[in-house]
């Protein structure tokens, strides 16, 4: 917008291609950004996921080991 205003152009004024040009090199660093911002949270999601099935694989563990000392086969 300030590149057209600075050229003196109305955006109303621009044909239909100028104007999807224009739009499209507006949209484009937004768009980027979002698929930046995807990947990083992304990433901390498996980080969170990968992590809780840690814990998980601990607990049953111990209750695998529990259940073998309750019944006595755990010496």
């Amino acid at each position: 917008m300030i590149y057209l205003w600075a050229q003196g152009q109305n955006p109303a004024s621009l044909d239909l291609n100028e104007l999807g040009d224009f739009l499209g090199g507006v949209s484009s660093p937004l768009a980027f950004l979002w698929l930046v911002l995807g990947f990083f949270q992304q990433g901390r999601e498996i980080r969170l996921s990968n992590k809780a099935l840690k814990l998980q694989a601990a607990e049953m563990r111990r209750s695998v080991d529990e259940h073998r000392r309750l019944a006595g086969g755990g010496d």
